[in-house]
């Protein structure tokens, strides 16, 4: 028994040197890697390939984040090209192809979703942030211009793109509460076939009603729904879900 306990007790020792071993060369590779972006040494990156694909945020500063700051185009898209995973984290602890999402420069994810980036990931939150997707994360940064992009790599028009139960987070739902900026947003998914969630109280067609003196910029949709039949000012709720009457052209 004593020499059995023993011998557990030297393989663990041995399982824990030959692991903090790995850690330890990764994160001088990972070092090193970070540097040769930094500098547009693009040559050097090939030479961490195994260390690139291994990835994990105990090696130090996410790669790909680095290119990111760096703006450094050919060190991000050769990382992804060798394997780099766009759903890795960044130091905030925000998947890659959320974190490419706030930058206007739509290079970013386009190279993300050429690399398998999967436009529907829900990053599942923190103690301070609620689970959202990358759509949340343009709309939030007021990067409108990245959606249709999100939306021609297979983003849902139904899905929540932050999880709240109560109040609407669909794509629509969520552009209604952007302002000014979002009307284009909002037409856009309109005409890709997005509806209002009519279950939900909260539903977005309760913001975009809202088109008076104080919010003229919001006639365009409710312009769209007469257009498409629908009259949202006569809209009202049923105890179950909102009805949208017929819109009626006055003589």
């Amino acid at each position: 028994m004593y020499y059995r306990r023993n011998l557990i007790v030297a393989l663990l020792a041995t399982a824990l040197l030959v692991s903090a071993i790995y850690v330890v060369s990764n994160r001088i590779s990972i070092a090193s890697l970070n540097r040769s972006i930094r500098s547009g040494d693009i040559s050097s990156i090939r030479k961490h390939e195994k260390s690139i694909r291994q990835f994990r945020n105990i090696f130090g500063s996410n790669p790909l984040e680095v290119a990111i700051e760096a703006t450094n185009k050919e060190a991000f898209s050769l990382l992804l090209q060798l394997g780099a995973d766009p759903h890795s984290r960044d130091q905030s602890g925000l998947p890659i192809i959320h974190r490419v999402c706030a930058v206007a420069d739509s290079f970013w994810l386009e190279e993300v979703l050429k690399h398998n980036g999967d436009p529907n990931l829900m990053w599942p939150g923190d103690r301070v942030e609620r689970p959202r997707r990358p759509m949340y994360v343009a709309m939030q940064s007021s990067q409108f211009h990245l959606v249709p992009i999100l939306i021609d790599a297979g983003a849902s028009l139904t899905d929540s793109i932050m999880i709240d139960n109560n109040a609407d987070y669909s794509p629509l739902g969520n552009a209604s509460d952007c302002g000014p900026e979002a009307v284009g947003t909002v037409l856009y998914l309109l005409d890709k076939g997005a509806t209002p969630d009519l279950s939900k109280k909260s539903s977005s067609i309760t913001a975009f009603v809202q088109d008076g003196e104080d919010t003229p910029w919001r006639k365009p949709i409710t312009k769209w729904f007469q257009e498409h039949g629908m009259d949202l000012h006569k809209k009202f709720w049923d105890g179950s879900k909102w009805i949208i009457p017929p819109y009626v052209v006055s003589e």
